[in-house]
């Protein structure tokens, strides 16, 4: 309960008194789990940096901090926990037992600020869950229009990006091959004078 409504006294006298700073509640999240659910920043560097919580601690399900910090509880205080999270060194990329990873997370809920800091932190926007579901499926499914534009853009420019990689990596075999024949000619050239 301190961490859900950031009262940082409370809290650290909690964990105190705790048996474990990761000690979970009946639906198996702890104070790391709370305080990012509620966006209490405080709270999040409290238990990270002062008991040492690992920051991709997973509840039962396999929800971790950097999931539910894109909740409607945390209101506006989403991004600035986000920040310090993907700081922490939380896994961008992680997924719950549903498949669902952080970017599915605020796709769902239409977070547009923390899509945007998820994509420039390198999430995977081509990622599925068990559904089958990208992330701007589920921008288009709950209507999020400018979440599905932005997704839609990285999604290019990382293709984009990707088959450029790939073309290089296919002018350079194209290149090696062209020596190889090249060589090849040369030596049979010098073996049998009469070609």
């Amino acid at each position: 309960m301190a961490a859900t409504v950031g009262n940082l006294h409370w809290l650290q006298e909690c964990l105190q008194k705790a048996e474990s700073p990761n000690q979970a509640d009946i639906n198996g999240f702890s104070a790391i789990h709370l305080a990012a659910l509620h966006g209490r920043l405080e709270c999040l560097k409290l238990v990270v940096e002062k008991f040492e919580v690992d920051v991709n601690l997973a509840s039962l399900t396999g929800w971790t901090p950097i999931h539910l910090v894109m909740n409607k509880e945390s209101g506006p205080r989403a991004l600035e926990c986000l920040q310090y999270l993907i700081g922490k060194g939380a896994d961008i990329n992680i997924q719950n037992q549903g498949g669902t990873s952080p970017l599915h997370k605020a796709a769902s809920e239409g977070r547009l600020n923390c899509i945007i800091e998820l994509v420039k932190a390198g999430a995977d926007v081509h990622a599925k869950d068990a559904e089958g579901q990208q992330p701007i499926d589920l921008c288009r499914i709950w209507a999020h229009r400018s979440c599905a534009r932005y997704l839609s853009d990285a999604m290019w420019k990382i293709d984009k990006r990707n088959f450029a990689r790939e073309m290089q990596k296919l002018n350079q075999i194209k290149s090696k091959c062209q020596r190889s024949e090249q060589n090849f000619w040369k030596l049979e050239k010098v073996r049998s004078p009469q070609l």
